[in-house]
């Protein structure tokens, strides 16, 4: 390995670790017990109805938002990922030893390189290190190799109305998302609404919705 690649390991080394914590560290420690599945349709669900309204006077047609909210559909292992994830259940030492082994770190350094380009684009736009950038699509999907299961609209849409604990975080994230799809096609049947993500890291894809904001 050369001068400029065992620099660059490093970068993506330290990147990697702080990632890696910030991830570990957001999880909340407490069980939790999960509501039971209802549908999303703003005329069937008062909470779906009350974000839909909120939304309405943010400027998001109401037929269009009753349309599109009413094509969420509860997924229960999107819940149980949430309650299973490695955050909830490793301690520090055995969650770090997930992201922070010499392969990814090669990996990443191999990952700058094949997307100097774009990263230094990234870079220069956003003031975001690529080492940073990188960490984070390494962390959250190894790269590229994890991209979900889920709906990125089913999994909001479950976590905002059911989850104990974070569903005001989600909440947020679900309004989010709608701007998002809203400004990307004057159609909900769109790509974006059966784009796949984890729910957490990536609907995330791999950031979440309020960023594009």
């Amino acid at each position: 390995m050369n001068k400029v690649q065992g620099k660059t390991s490093c970068y993506v080394l330290a990147a990697l670790m702080c990632w890696a914590t910030t991830t570990f560290a957001d999880q909340p420690s407490q069980g939790t017990q999960f509501a039971v599945p209802q549908h999303f349709a703003p005329q069937q669900n008062a909470d779906s109805q009350a974000l839909m309204e909120e939304l309405v006077e943010q400027g998001l047609p109401q037929a269009w938002l009753e349309e599109a909210l009413g094509q969420a559909e509860y997924t229960q292992s999107v819940l149980d990922a949430m309650e299973g994830a490695a955050e909830r259940r490793l301690k520090w030492h055995e969650y770090r030893d997930i992201f922070l082994t010499q392969q990814r770190i090669e990996e990443g350094v191999a990952f700058i390189d094949a997307h100097a380009d774009a990263l230094s684009r990234a870079e220069n736009t956003y003031g975001v290190p690529a080492e940073i950038i990188t960490a984070i699509i390494g962390v959250e999907t190894y790269y590229g190799r994890h991209k979900g299961q889920h709906r990125v609209l089913d999994s909001l849409a479950t976590l905002a109305f059911h989850h104990p604990t974070r569903g005001a975080f989600f909440r947020g994230e679900l309004a989010a998302f709608t701007h998002c799809l809203r400004a990307g096609s004057r159609s909900y049947r769109t790509t974006r609404l059966l784009r796949r993500g984890d729910g957490l890291s990536a609907v995330y894809s791999h950031q979440l919705p309020s960023v594009c904001r």
